[in-house]
């Protein structure tokens, strides 16, 4: 029943926005609209099941987009998913990890605010690769050591900070807060529910940011709504999917895509 709802919901909405209720938005062509589906597809996937995947998605507009634009087209595509995975995962929310996790990110997200306005960032994506990477290696060392390092309060906030500054120079600190609540030992629906809200809480705290900073307008908004209907895939593909996914294989998941998309920056970054 629940998968019918989503269903219809996703049609419904598909259905308004191709007969035209947005036809004052300009239509994009060729690979830039290719790129864009498959980017709000990946974001639609990632959000709505075990995520993991958000460092693939900017790589994948910047083959076609100009890059300081990219921040901007993202945020509102962030913005509706995050929406619509709390309207859907309502309960079993951790809100102690939560407030333990946002205030570290905010100030890490305004300290990368201040450096993309006063110096080039070109070095940064082999940086997060490589951090990635060690955050992967962190939570191996963590298991087979039994040890409740990443359950402090200090450790936390230290990740949080450093997964602030990543989300907002390159929009991938995603798999730093992945792997932040997988090693709180969450059970599969708590981990997206309280995923999905300290993600609406972090990319509500990139609005200002990304407009003082002039990434965001009417033009990049416009081309965030021609998203519209590969995101709702995308975030169907994903509810079906999280629903059967064996918790035995949930870690590994979240550490393989983590891996992938750090190895993506790091060899092509």
């Amino acid at each position: 029943m629940m998968k019918e709802q989503y269903y219809y919901y996703f049609l419904f909405i598909n259905n308004i926005i191709s007969k035209g209720f947005f036809s004052w938005v300009p239509r994009l062509m060729g690979m830039e609209f290719f790129a864009l589906s498959i980017a709000a597809l990946i974001t639609g996937l990632s959000k709505f099941s075990v995520g993991g995947m958000g460092m693939l998605i900017a790589p994948i507009l910047l083959t076609t987009f100009p890059a300081h634009t990219v921040l901007g087209i993202l945020l509102p595509i962030y913005l509706i998913t995050d929406v619509m995975v709390v309207l859907s995962y309502r309960t079993n929310i951790e809100w102690g990890v939560i407030l333990k996790i946002i205030p570290a990110q905010l100030i890490g997200m305004t300290l990368a605010s201040l450096l993309m306005a006063n110096m080039s960032l070109d070095f940064l994506p082999k940086l997060i690769g490589f951090m990635i990477i060690f955050m992967i290696l962190i939570g191996f060392w963590i298991e087979y050591h039994n040890t409740n390092f990443m359950k402090r309060k200090s450790s936390i906030h230290g990740t949080g900070l450093i997964a602030g500054i990543v989300a907002m120079t390159a929009n991938a600190g995603g798999p730093f807060i992945s792997l932040i609540l997988l090693e709180q030992n969450l059970k599969k629906v708590s981990y997206v529910s309280t995923r999905a809200w300290c993600f609406l809480f972090i990319d509500i705290g990139k609005i200002p940011l990304i407009i003082s900073l002039g990434y965001i307008n009417t033009d990049t908004i416009k081309i965030s709504i021609q998203s519209i209907p590969a995101l709702l895939l995308g975030s169907l593909i994903g509810f079906i999917l999280l629903r059967n996914i064996k918790t035995k294989h949930f870690k590994w998941i979240i550490r393989i895509l983590s891996a992938s998309a750090a190895s993506n920056l790091i060899l092509y970054g």
